[in-house]
């Protein structure tokens, strides 16, 4: 990100701004600016700011560390004149998140024939429903991600086996509200693959979710075991 510069704190940087003479207008400025006047009849006037600046996965703490700008006024009629313009450290930072209330959830899906696999990428009518749940504080939106337990690398919408499960050729297929969830990488970073948007925090309590069985080839019949983990990201 030009012009950011990294402070103590993950995931919190510092940009500064100017404006361009009187216009008001305050643009993004590198942390050495320098000015020129042309003669001793023009006025001019400058005007900085700072602004953190998000640049990833968040921590709570205190910004202590905090970079400065170094400004150089010069001109043929006065004196080149340096100053630096610092940031009174001490501001404490407390990142907004969820306590989850199911860690760990099992979800018990009921016995499924054969025959209602059939043909391969059928999904049973068979099915278990669970929730994940939490509470959190107001003022963010919860996007959450599934990641594939088994196989990390998956972004299809069928959940793999894992390698105790004794039948083969099925696989579990999530969904919520209807729709099949696509499965992605362990990670908050907004634009996640596979991530989708829960809600308001302050309306969202927990994340509905249904389970069936889908074939994806030649059925053998046996006990089914998937393992899937989740990830909230607080937008």
């Amino acid at each position: 990100m030009p012009n950011v510069y990294q402070t103590n704190l993950t995931g919190f940087g510092i940009r500064f701004a100017l404006t361009d003479g009187w216009a008001g207008l305050f643009t993004p400025a590198p942390q050495t600016a320098t000015f020129s006047a042309a003669s001793p009849s023009i006025s001019a006037a400058e005007y900085f700011s700072a602004e953190i600046i998000v640049t990833g996965p968040m921590e709570s703490g205190t910004l202590t560390g905090l970079p400065s700008m170094t400004v150089q006024f010069s001109g043929s009629c006065f004196n080149t004149v340096t100053r630096t313009v610092t940031i009174t450290p001490g501001t404490r930072i407390v990142a907004n998140s969820c306590t989850v209330t199911t860690p760990h959830v099992e979800a018990a899906l009921p016995p499924v024939r054969l025959a209602s696999l059939l043909p391969v990428g059928n999904v049973s009518a068979e099915r278990a429903d669970f929730n994940i749940s939490f509470s959190c504080p107001t003022g963010i939106g919860v996007y959450i991600t599934l990641t594939d337990a088994t196989r990390p690398g998956n972004r299809t919408n069928n959940l793999s086996l894992t390698p105790d499960s004794a039948a083969q050729g099925i696989a579990l297929r999530l969904s919520s509200g209807g729709t099949p969830i696509t499965f992605g990488a362990d990670s908050a970073v907004r634009g996640n693959p596979g991530q989708w948007y829960v809600g308001p925090s302050a309306a969202t309590t927990l994340v509905p979710l249904t389970a069936r069985y889908v074939s994806t080839g030649t059925v053998i019949p046996g006990a089914v075991r998937a393992l899937a983990t989740f990830t909230l990201s607080y937008q």
